[in-house]
């Protein structure tokens, strides 16, 4: 078990990881993990997305930097080490045919692509009477159809090479539901569906897939949530990137399936 303290959603308490180490005194069949890799990194722009680009440069990884807004990306990479080996991907993460389009431009500009960090998101509350369908549309196009088109296109690079590693960035929402969240909490609980189901798919074939559920964390996100919220409470996204960059580390042939995290003072 690993446990950390460090953020996404309506917050709780720190916790889980569980890898599944290979057996003593057993070759894997697995090839083994590279050490330096090549990132699709979505929600890079800002928040978690963009601490993660920062830690995964320091640790010599070519990152192809997602998001809807070319300048935010542009100061994400500038802001990287070596900002000469990653590439912007501008793209609406919520159209099909232009995330396909953005994971073939990640492909030529970076290299075939072995990894994917999907840390886009948004996040929108009221009481299930305030919610509009223009609401629950947006909830679901933002964190779980963004999520499937993303994870449908690299699905079939990964397999061609014989390895990949997905890691989703979630929320303790993907588990709890909170009250004035009933359209973000559905949406994460459907991701987290998605990509149990995806793991299951695509285990033994050298493919790794990695939840990440964190609690509360002050990001931008929470700019136009109003200021009912306690962010002094909350974790920095360096923490969560910590946590993100520490897994893709791990060269073995071990899964590290799911990690919790969250602010040492539990949920806000």
């Amino acid at each position: 078990m690993a446990a950390f303290s460090g953020s996404e959603g309506p917050g709780e308490s720190a916790t889980t990881g569980a890898a599944i180490p290979t057996p003593a005194g057993r070759e894997s069949d697995e090839p083994p993990r590279p050490a330096s890799r090549r990132v699709l990194l979505t929600g890079a722009s800002s928040g978690i997305g963009r601490e993660v680009a920062l830690h995964l440069a320091r640790d010599g990884h070519r990152l192809a930097l997602a998001s809807r807004r070319r300048p935010a990306l542009e100061e994400t990479r500038a802001a990287c080490a070596a900002p000469s080996q990653h590439a912007v991907i501008p793209v609406d993460l919520t159209s099909s045919p232009a995330v396909s389009e953005a994971v073939a431009r990640a492909q030529d500009q970076v290299g075939p692509l072995d990894t994917l960090v999907h840390c886009a998101g948004t996040a929108l509350f009221g009481n299930v009477e305030e919610t509009t369908d223009e609401i629950w549309r947006q909830m679901l196009e933002d964190n779980l159809s963004s999520l499937f088109h993303t994870v449908r296109s690299v699905i079939p690079l990964f397999r061609r090479e014989g390895r990949g590693h997905i890691v989703a960035l979630l929320s303790i929402a993907s588990r709890r539901g909170f009250p004035g969240s009933s359209a973000y909490t559905a949406a994460k609980f459907g991701a987290l569906g998605f990509l149990e189901s995806v793991r299951a798919e695509v285990r033994g074939e050298g493919i790794h897939v990695t939840t990440v559920f964190a609690g509360a964390t002050d990001t931008p996100l929470w700019d136009r949530l109003g200021d009912q919220w306690d962010r002094a409470r909350m974790m920095a996204p360096e923490q969560v990137a910590r946590v993100i960059a520490a897994v893709l580390r791990d060269t073995s042939s071990g899964m590290v399936e799911e990690i919790q995290v969250g602010p040492v003072g539990g949920a806000l």
